[in-house]
C-alpha cells in the first residue's frame, strides 16, 4: 500500500460513507470493476476476486480491483482520527494507517489531460468543457454566468438519515445545513441550490455560476475549515 486517498480530490484524508482509492502494488491478482453479478439483490459486494478491505475492522464495499489500485466505499461509522486499513487478497495482506475526518470535500475531474478540469454538467446534461477538450461526439460547452451547473464529488459527510453503504442507493438525500457547503468560483461566492447524496458515496452540488469574465475559473468547495484542493477549474464564457 503506497497511498490511501479521497477518490475525487486525491487528498489523504478519507471520510466515512465516501469513495476511497488505494494505490500500491500486488493489491490484486486480477483487474476488473464490479458487475451486476457481484450484487446480491441490493447488497453491494464487500469482496471482488478474493480482495477484501477493512477500515477500522469494518468491511468496505469493493467496486474495483487491480494490481495497482483499489476503489472502495468506506464504512459510514468511522471515528475521526487515525484508523487501520487492511487489504487482504490471494497475494497476502497488508495494513496501513489512514486519517478519517467528518468531511473532506472533493470534486471529480474530467478523465482527460491535464486532469485539472472538473466534471460538471449543464441542465441539459451536456458537459461543461472548452471546445475540443472532449471527443467530437460529446456535447460540451463552457459555463455561462447565471446558469445552474451540476458538480459531483465525494467526502461531504453523513446525511440525515444516514444511508447504508451496503445497500444500493438511488435517490436524493440533502446534506444537513449544520455545516453549509460553500462554493467559490473564481473571485466570487456561488449560490448552492442543492447539496446532497444521489448515490452510494456520490454527492451532487447544484451551483449558480456567478457573474465572471471569460476564461478558466478556479473552483473551491469548503465545509467548515475543510476545503477541496486548489487549481481545479471550469471554463466560463459569457
Amino acid at each position: 500500500i503506497a497511498a490511501v486517498v479521497n477518490s475525487a480530490s486525491g487528498a489523504r484524508d478519507i471520510v466515512g460513507g465516501s469513495w476511497v482509492s488505494i494505490y500500491g502494488r500486488n493489491l490484486s491478482a486480477t483487474t476488473r470493476e464490479w458487475t451486476e453479478d457481484d450484487f446480491n439483490y441490493d447488497w453491494q459486494p464487500t469482496q471482488l476476486d478474493g480482495v477484501n478491505v477493512a477500515i477500522n475492522s469494518t468491511k468496505a464495499v469493493v467496486a474495483f480491483v487491480s494490481p495497482t489500485q483499489l476503489n472502495v466505499l468506506a464504512p459510514g461509522d468511522l471515528p475521526a482520527g487515525p484508523v487501520d486499513l487492511t487489504v487482504q487478497s490471494s497475494l497476502g495482506w497488508q495494513k496501513a494507517t489512514v486519517n478519517v475526518k467528518a468531511y473532506a470535500p472533493g470534486l471529480f475531474t474530467l478523465p482527460v489531460p491535464p486532469g485539472i478540469y472538473l466534471t460538471a454538467l449543464h441542465a441539459d446534461w451536456s458537459y461543461v468543457a472548452r471546445p475540443g477538450q472532449l471527443p467530437p461526439n460529446t456535447a460540451a460547452r463552457p459555463a455561462q454566468p447565471g446558469e445552474t451547473i451540476i458538480f459531483y464529488g465525494t467526502g461531504f459527510g453523513q446525511t440525515d438519515p444516514q444511508i447504508s453503504i451496503y445497500h444500493r442507493f438511488s435517490g436524493s438525500v440533502p446534506l444537513p445545513g449544520s455545516v453549509p457547503v460553500r462554493v467559490q468560483i473564481g473571485s466570487a461566492q456561488a449560490r448552492v441550490t442543492y447539496a446532497g447524496l444521489v448515490g452510494n458515496g456520490l454527492y451532487q452540488l447544484n451551483v449558480v455560476v456567478p457573474d465572471l469574465p471569460d476564461g478558466d475559473q478556479e473552483v473551491i468547495v469548503s465545509m467548515g475549515a475543510e476545503a477541496s484542493p486548489r487549481e481545479r477549474y471550469i471554463p466560463v464564457k459569457r
